[in-house]
């Protein structure tokens, strides 16, 4: 391959960051450092992906099982390995990268799927649902009290009747479970361990 029509051939990355590194003091010893580092990036990125692979092999398990994961690191690592070397010189790097984008292709769709899952998730979120409950409430609470009582009215809380409601925003299962997020948000604070402040007499 040539650059831009040049007469000097494009080299492989690896073969142009051994060739920098011969121009510089210590070759051995960069190389042996480089080396270790790149050792050091692959097995902590194998691990990861080893892990995950485990939870998701094993129903979202947050520690899945330790053959689970070797299984999974060595399936990883041998593949790389396969990869590397089954091509023909100087083509084995562009082979892993070409499959790990048309190995990440499925996982793009996987994806798609979770953030659907993860926005309907949302909508049954007791932080959001109690948000739509005081935005609802109030809005409901004034315009009962515009129709019934004008501008001279007042909003008192209370426990509010579902079963005159023909269209209830929140199903019933849901609402026991509101009702407790409810009660420890709006709370009033603990009293400081001083007591309660009093005002400076005049």
């Amino acid at each position: 391959q040539q650059l831009n029509g040049a007469e000097h051939p494009i080299r492989p990355a690896e073969d142009v960051l051994f060739g920098v590194l011969d121009h510089l003091p210590l070759t051995g010893i960069t190389s042996i450092m480089l080396m270790v580092l790149i050792a050091i990036f692959f097995i902590t990125g194998a691990d990861s992906a080893s892990l995950v692979m485990g939870t998701m092999s094993q129903q979202g398990r947050t520690e899945p099982a330790r053959w689970v994961t070797v299984t999974w690191g060595t399936l990883v690592g041998a593949i790389a390995a396969v990869l590397l070397v089954s091509d023909e010189a100087g083509r084995g790097l562009s082979s892993l990268q070409n499959a790990t984008i048309v190995a990440a292709l499925p996982f793009a769709v996987i994806m798609l799927f979770m953030m659907i899952a993860f926005l309907k998730d949302l909508r049954r979120d007791p932080l959001i649902l109690r948000d739509h409950y005081v935005r609802t409430a109030v809005r409901h609470g004034v315009r009962a009290g515009l129709e019934q009582h004008g501008d001279d009215f007042a909003l008192v809380p209370t426990q509010y009747d579902h079963s005159t409601d023909p269209h209830p925003w929140v199903e019933p299962p849901v609402d026991d479970e509101l009702a407790e997020t409810y009660k420890s948000a709006t709370s009033d604070p603990p009293p400081d361990e001083d007591g309660p402040s009093t005002g400076s007499g005049a």
